[in-house]
């Protein structure tokens, strides 16, 4: 039987997060208060850069998304690790694991 996934919150390390383009209303930081009807939403175009950082490295080996079901759930999430300082214009050249809405649940 496979094991239960892990919150892995405890091992964030807030004062290193932040996020890139965010509202000023739907922070990135009620990602992590408990309350699924709270969310995240840029502040002007449909781009954003979450950076999360670890107390230490760890295997990710899933990751899971609570999506609305409407027409403001992203329509592609890219994931991109080890990379500090990451901004948009990085972002566009860089290598990502890239998922599309067709995989939410």
């Amino acid at each position: 039987m496979a094991a239960a996934p892990a919150c892995i919150n405890d091992q964030l390390v807030k004062t290193g997060c932040y996020c890139l383009n965010e509202s000023a209303v739907n922070q990135f930081t009620n990602l992590f208060v408990g309350d699924h009807t709270l969310g995240v939403r840029s502040d002007s175009d449909e781009q954003l850069i979450i950076h999360l950082a670890f107390l230490q490295t760890f295997k990710l080996s899933s990751i899971t998304f609570g999506v609305p079901g409407d027409s403001s759930c992203p329509a592609t999430v890219k994931l991109f690790a080890n990379i500090n300082n990451l901004g948009f214009s990085e972002a566009s050249g860089k290598t990502s694991t890239t998922y599309s809405s067709k995989h939410w649940l």
